[in-house]
This record gives C-alpha cells, structure tokens and sequence, in this order.
C-alpha cells in the first residue's frame, strides 16, 4: 500500500536536550494511525514537525526528512504542505485553530482566500466566499451564525465545527487531528468521530493524538507509542489489545519484556 506521507529518522533538538529520537512512521490512505504516550513523550514535538510549529520554538533544531506521495517536503513552509495535502485540527481551537475576532466566512478560507474561487485578480468575491460558508453550515450543521459575528461567540461544537469544515472541504490526503473532541458535549464528539471515519473511508490518512483511550481504540487502525522520545511499541490488532497492554507500552516496556517476565 502506497503511503500518503512518510516521516524518516525524525530527530528534534530543543538546545543541547535530544526530544525526538529517530522516529521513522509511516502514514497510508485509508487508515487511522493513533499516536499515544505518556504526557512528555514527544507526541506534540512529532506533530511540530508535521506542521512546522518547531521553527517559532528558540533553539529548536529537526533533523529527518518529510516525504509526501514521494516528494521531499521536508524544507517547504507549512503553507506549501497544505498546499499539497496536510490537514490540521488544532488540539487548541482557541488560539491556533480560529482566528477568534474574525467571523466564519473568514475562517473557512484562512490560507485559501487569495485563491480562487474566492479571489480574482486579487480582488475577493463576496459572492463565492458566502456561498462556500452557507454550504459548509449546511455540510457540517454548523449553528449560531450570523454575517459579521465573531466566531469567539458561539459554542465550542461549533466552533470546532468551522475548524472540520474548512480542513476537510479541502480534500486532504494526510489530516492530523490533535485532541479533536477535547472540551465537547457528547453530541459534538459523535459528530466529529463520524466525520473522521468518513475521511477514512474516503481514503484519507488520519494521525489521531487523544486522551482518551476509549477513542483511541474505537478510531484507530493502529496505535505507535512514543515513550521518552522513542517509538516503543506499535498495536495493530486492536480488538484484541487491553488497556493494560497498551498501559504497559505506555510506560516503555516493550512486548519481549513483557513476554520475558
């Protein structure tokens, strides 16, 4: 099966402190990868790398390459990658998901509007960028709106919402989704397991990162355990996998130590 995007020899320096130590993973259409660890692991710094938030962290240095259906794009700015495919649900829509004073029209064509159909000749067209948002609201329920409404306003579903709209409507083969039910009601985090595991379905790739294990091993195709840094383990049969196994990977213990003891 062909990959959507691989991540070879990750290394990440935070200074003189190793973070990240040669991780190597593999991300295919079709599948959600879950990665799990105890707090401190490398999960968001493995992320950073993904999305290139390591290069506005001080003395941050990433070795490894980012390779996408077969291109290096290890060095191409973030705007390029997601040019070519990445998708991110921020694990915080508050800060780095939304841009909170802007209204929803504006959000759901962060990083697109200069393109078209919602620009011409560097001119934005209301009309196509009204239709885009009435389509997304019908698409994803999105409630609570209103023209000139900041999306601070309405609720966190639904602000979470406008986040899976816009990321999703733009067909990505690799789409990160970090803490993407954190801070829900029960109806916002059916809503948004659904529409993952239609991305799924559609073919997409899906790196999933949660606190909750439950979803973890509902969502996943398989699960990699970072622990101090290191890939530890990986869980591929996850019917058949306890939460005390995927405890002990958690904590570093390997499956041969665990078959030794």
């Amino acid at each position: 099966m062909k990959e959507n995007l691989q991540a070879r020899n990750i290394s990440v320096y935070y200074g003189p402190n190793k973070a990240l130590h040669e991780v190597s993973l593999d991300f295919v259409p079709g599948r959600v990868s879950a990665l799990i660890g105890p707090s401190g692991c490398g999960k968001s710094t493995f992320l950073r790398c993904l999305n290139r938030m390591n290069d506005l962290v001080p003395g941050a240095r990433v070795e490894g390459e980012i390779v996408l259906d077969g291109e290096d794009v290890t060095r191409l700015p973030i705007r390029q990658r997601r040019a070519k495919g990445v998708g991110y649900i921020s694990e915080d829509r508050m800060t780095t998901g939304l841009a909170l004073q802007a209204n929803a029209d504006e959000n759901l064509i962060c990083g697109v509007a200069g393109q078209p159909p919602f620009s011409r000749r560097g001119i934005l067209r209301g009309r196509a960028i009204a239709e885009n948002t009435a389509e997304m609201v019908r698409k994803f329920d999105i409630r609570g709106l209103t023209q000139d409404k900041p999306v601070r306003s309405l609720s966190g579903g639904n602000m979470q919402k406008i986040v899976l709209a816009r990321e999703i409507s733009r067909n990505p083969k690799l789409l990160i989704a970090a803490q993407p039910t954190r801070g829900l009601d029960i109806g916002a985090i059916n809503f948004v397991r659904e529409h993952l595991l239609e991305q799924k379905r559609r073919g997409t790739a899906i790196l999933l990162v949660s606190a909750d294990l439950e979803e973890l091993m509902s969502l996943s195709d398989r699960m990699i355990i970072l622990y101090e840094g290191r890939c530890s383990g990986e869980v591929t049969d996850i019917p058949s996998a306890t939460e005390a196994e995927i405890g002990l990977m958690m904590g570093g213990i390997t499956s041969s130590e665990r078959e030794a003891n």
